[in-house]
């Protein structure tokens, strides 16, 4: 039952090709590295298995500056900011740069959230990964084709004007 169950998550976390999910114990060792890291790193799981590896991607500091503002920063209603507090809900956003195995940059929304034994107690840190290159570079062609419609228009120099067809659509 335990095989099938750890059977079925696998399935499940490789069948996230579009994501890189990393999980991270205490001591920052990556203890899962899914088919999508595995795709977005450019770098097998057993290259990083078991060792501090998030430092490969440029993403140890992004990830322990998460870490801490999970720790930090939620509600006035928490009594303390001891690690059980942290609510389960609570994950930290960002984006930031990341790089493949093979040294090429790349823009990434990285989410991390916080794992927890059975006893409640925290265990390590979900690391997920969304490369936003072609979102950037979408965002980027819009700014562009934004001011090329506006340098048109502020230097035409005939009169711009828009007609809105009638009932009978002339």
């Amino acid at each position: 039952r335990l095989l099938g169950a750890h059977s079925q998550l696998n399935a499940v976390l490789d069948a996230a090709m579009s994501f890189a999910i990393i999980a991270v114990d205490l001591d920052w060792k990556v203890r899962i590295f899914n088919r999508g890291a595995e795709k977005m790193f450019a770098v097998k799981q057993e290259e990083v298995l078991n060792k501090k590896s998030l430092s490969l991607f440029h993403l140890d500091a992004e990830v322990k500056a998460c870490a801490e503002s999970l720790k930090h920063n939620f509600s006035d209603n928490t009594v303390s900011t001891a690690d059980k507090n942290i609510p389960l809900d609570e994950v930290c956003e960002r984006e930031c740069t990341a790089m493949r195995f093979d040294s090429i940059f790349f823009p990434v929304l990285l989410a991390v959230s916080v794992l927890r034994n059975k006893k409640g107690d925290l265990s390590g840190y979900l690391v997920m990964a969304l490369d936003i290159t072609n979102r950037r570079e979408a965002e980027q062609a819009f700014i562009e084709s934004q001011q090329k419609y506006k340098d048109l228009v502020d230097n035409i120099n005939v009169g711009v004007y828009t007609v809105t067809p009638g009932i009978d659509g002339r």
